[in-house]
């Protein structure tokens, strides 16, 4: 697997329509290429480890509409998974307005 972005400390933020921002704090990440997944023609993997773990995780960003990744670091946007796959924010908006009232309180 080539791996596009590599780094090191930052948060990668889920920003579900469904389940409002998810954060998680990485140790190191990596960006993979776009590939197809399952019945979606555009896909990327971003393969992480958290901090005190060994064990790597993977979150994989399909276009359907319900959620986007951003890696952040030092108040910068490091990557945008809307820039490889594409995510129609119309859609994504009007599931966010719909599931607002429903989310747990963290």
């Amino acid at each position: 697997m080539s791996d596009r972005l590599v780094g090191g400390y930052a948060t990668i933020v889920q920003h579900c329509a469904v389940f409002g921002r998810i954060e998680t704090v990485v140790r190191e990440f990596r960006v993979g290429e776009v590939r197809p997944y399952a019945q979606y023609p555009c896909s990327v993997s971003v393969r992480f480890v958290e901090p005190r773990k060994r064990r790597p995780a993977c979150y994989t960003m399909t276009p359907d509409n319900t959620r986007y990744l951003t890696v952040e670091a030092a108040g910068r946007t490091l990557y945008d998974s809307r820039q490889d796959v594409p995510c129609d924010m119309s859609a994504w908006e009007a599931t966010h307005r719909r599931f607002a009232g429903r989310r747990p309180s963290a």
